[in-house]
């Protein structure tokens, strides 16, 4: 083989290179700029704050059929990009506060005083629904689809036809990135004959796919239920960082134990 020869491919072997690094640097860049505006979804520019006010729940004691206050004049607030966090002992009534915060029935045959406002103003029920979303504590996930396919689910679900396929997979992809899922896309959330992703991606997911349909109030019954120590410090970093980042007010319930986890 002549120098000549030898020089013409060493020079064709570097431009390849150097076209696939471009083509890789390319491809990270659009990767970026679609995280960009993916996460424009979740910009929170409307709701400056919840506020709740003389919070009272009762029912009728099972006992002496008398009322019974199980929360007793309440008030709070969560300001915007902050997370508060429902602490105390088992039966206190963190679950009752939570759900009447998020409009949701507060417990059987149970009476509710008082007033939550979301910018000084009580809005209409439809109006709350968009702008909010609840996490149950359970995950309620399909253990047969992937990470990915499930926030499709959860996104043409919620949608429906509201949402192009284009927009769709723009939230998607930065709802993975935002929840440090992306290497996990394709992999299935788990059976109990075949392994899945853990148990901490799998809050992340259930965080996630409630975040797709952009709300600025997110409710969340205690994320880190069932998670070691670890695992729950890895999902409340990332709620926290994406609830700071885009500005929006989270509520959530949380054992004393992991009062760390939002600090």
């Amino acid at each position: 083989m002549t120098d000549t020869t030898t020089s013409t491919l060493s020079q064709a072997s570097g431009k390849a290179e150097q076209d696939s690094d471009m083509e890789l640097r390319n491809q990270f860049m659009t990767d970026v700029e679609l995280a960009a505006v993916d996460d424009e979804h979740l910009k929170n520019t409307t709701v400056r704050n919840l506020i709740w006010k003389n919070v009272t729940v009762t029912v009728k004691d099972y006992k002496t059929k008398e009322p019974k206050a199980i929360l007793d004049d309440l008030s709070g607030v969560v300001e915007a990009g902050e997370i508060c966090a429902l602490m105390g002992p088992s039966g206190c009534g963190k679950t009752t506060l939570l759900n009447v915060l998020a409009h949701r029935i507060a417990a059987a045959k149970a009476t509710v005083t008082g007033e939550t406002l979301v910018n000084g103003s009580n809005p209409p029920m439809k109006a709350f629904r968009d702008m909010s979303s609840y996490v149950e504590q359970e995950d309620a996930l399909i253990g047969s689809l992937t990470v990915q396919e499930t926030l499709n689910f959860a996104a043409r679900l919620a949608h429906k036809s509201s949402l192009t396929k284009t927009e769709r997979m723009r939230r998607i992809r930065g709802l993975l990135e935002s929840f440090g899922l992306r290497n996990q896309a394709h992999t299935i959330i788990g059976t109990p004959i075949q392994k899945g992703i853990s148990g901490g991606q799998k809050r992340r997911v259930s965080v996630a796919s409630q975040l797709i349909t952009g709300p600025k109030l997110l409710f969340l019954d205690e994320p880190t239920s069932g998670l070691d120590s670890a695992a729950s410090w890895e999902v409340m970093s990332f709620v926290k960082e994406v609830a700071k980042r885009n500005n929006q007010a989270y509520t959530n319930l949380l054992h004393p134990r992991f009062i760390c986890l939002i600090s």
